[in-house]
């Protein structure tokens, strides 16, 4: 099939099939059935691999090896956030069956940064309604019919949004990808990548910001829900931005990363939260200043993951 075919196909799709509610029905039924030790719910840190790997197992994978073929059921996708994951939490709450635990990704951008929060495809908005108006996990999660193509409209306003950044002040989505157009693929000009770790992370959080209590709410769900949690810090690459922003990069990421982390727990109280101890060659290509991993990067998570999940099991 061609590229063309290909991408058409994928719009069709994407305007009739709801793949986060399909993911989520399967996970229902396993629920359902008693298959479940290890309820997972991830971003694309869950699902992209590196170039360099040999081995493509990944996180959840990774996990059930662990502990010793535990069986682990997975909604996971690019752009999911706490929002998303304490409304699958409310939903599946609603059955009778129950994990041994829950394990999910925490970044800060998809919990906090616009480029993700009100991207036209990847905030998710008819998910989020579906989800809204779903009050029980005892029947089907229908998918069909609830899909979702953004218009270039969309994209349009996307790319007028404000965007308060602390390298390059005040600026719009779009001053930051009129930048980036074109790039190709890596390895890029130093000033290059410098806007693209800007993009990704330069973006200021404050304590009042309107997408924090979200992350209040999903801490919530958590407690609801009633069985072990441990969540991993969707770590970005910190020695790659010290090239760019030395003497600045990780205390600015850090700082963003305490308010979500204290949002995040202060409600959630059988909570665990993990950071793995990562280098430039754990990630998938630390150029791209992505959260993905390579499986060096997957396995120290998953270690790190699974020996508190192990406590818990005791």
């Amino acid at each position: 099939m061609s590229l063309e075919l290909r991408a058409r196909a994928r719009k069709l799709r994407n305007r009739w099939v709801n793949l986060e509610l399909q993911r989520l029905e399967a996970v229902r039924r396993q629920l359902q059935r008693g298959e479940v030790d290890v309820l997972a719910l991830g971003d694309s840190s869950f699902t992209t691999p590196s170039p360099r790997d040999t081995d493509l197992r990944m996180i959840p994978e990774l996990i059930s090896e662990r502990l010793d073929g535990a069986r682990v059921a997975t909604v996971a996708g690019p752009g999911f956030s706490g929002f998303l994951f304490g409304e699958m939490l409310r939903v599946l709450g609603t059955l009778d069956q129950r994990p041994k635990a829950v394990v999910f990704s925490c970044p800060i951008r998809t919990n906090t940064m616009v480029h993700i929060r009100h991207h036209p495809r990847y905030s998710y908005p008819t998910t989020h309604q579906a989800l809204a108006a779903t009050r029980s996990a005892r029947h089907r999660i229908r998918a069909i019919g609830r899909g979702y193509d953004p218009t270039p409209e969309d994209y349009a306003a996307f790319g007028r949004l404000p965007v308060r950044s602390r390298w390059s002040g005040e600026t719009t989505i779009d001053g930051f990808r009129n930048q980036l157009k074109g790039m190709g693929k890596p390895p890029w000009p130093d000033e290059t990548e410098r806007v693209l770790f800007d993009y990704f992370h330069g973006e200021v959080i404050e304590p009042d910001d309107k997408d924090l209590p979200q992350l209040t709410e999903f801490g919530t769900r958590l407690n609801e829900y009633g069985v072990p949690a441990v969540a991993y810090w969707t770590l970005p690459p910190l020695e790659r931005g010290e090239r760019h922003y030395p003497g600045e990069f990780t205390d600015h990421v850090r700082a963003n990363w305490e308010l979500v982390r204290k949002t995040l727990t202060a409600e959630a109280e059988g909570l665990t939260v993990v950071e793995s101890d990562l280098v430039d060659e754990d990630f998938e290509d630390s150029q791209n200043a992505t959260e993905h991993y390579s499986f060096t990067g997957r396995s120290k998570i998953a270690d790190d993951v699974t020996a508190v999940v192990r406590q818990t099991w005791r």
